[in-house]
């Protein structure tokens, strides 16, 4: 089961965020982001493939739903919510990424689930409470070292309501915050 799971994740991960963009791209904001104008210039041959995709890894996780369906529900639940197809009024994309000081943490959480409990809950050796622990409290701080690079990337385009951590830090607080949390998580 673990080659299907090794399998879907990436084509899964490709259709969820390509979905995530096609959704913004629709919004006002997305002249102020070069990929988000992209993605709505090519939004029907986009559109094709995350279709393709998205098939492609529900096919490939169809027979570890009923064992894993308690892990990636929320986790796709989470990651439709982070950002919706829905907007406000004056037409901006809402969503879970909104939350100020949410997006960073939310992320990191999100892929601990993905790369280290749902495999370890594959793998035909049982594993105990404290690996499975211990590798989260390892990912955790190198997801968010490289959540915090792409905020720092972002820095001039993000709303100053979403309180980044280069927006509270500053950038060069988050990059060092960045370098302490990838050697953390060494």
């Amino acid at each position: 089961g673990l080659w299907r799971y090794m399998l879907s994740v990436p084509l899964g991960t490709f259709a969820g965020y390509c979905i995530m963009r096609l959704a913004r791209a629709n919004s006002p904001e997305h002249v102020h982001y070069a990929n988000l104008t992209w993605y709505s210039q090519r939004r029907k041959a986009i559109t094709v493939l995350v279709a393709m995709a998205a098939v492609v890894a529900f096919v490939l996780m169809w027979p570890l739903f009923p064992g894993l369906w308690q892990w990636l529900l929320p986790v796709g639940l989470l990651a439709f919510f982070y950002v919706t197809p829905f907007s406000d009024r004056k037409g901006n994309a809402i969503g879970l990424r909104s939350i100020p000081f949410a997006k960073t943490w939310l992320i990191s959480a999100l892929w601990v689930v993905v790369t280290v409990a749902v495999p370890l809950r594959l793998d035909e050796q049982e594993h105990s409470t404290a690996l499975l622990l211990g590798m989260a409290c390892m990912r955790l701080p190198l997801v968010l070292s490289l959540s915090i690079t792409f905020d720092i990337r972002d820095l001039h385009n993000d709303p100053p309501s979403l309180r980044t951590m280069p927006q509270l830090l500053g950038v060069r607080g988050a990059k060092v915050l960045a370098i302490f949390l990838l050697c953390a998580s060494a």
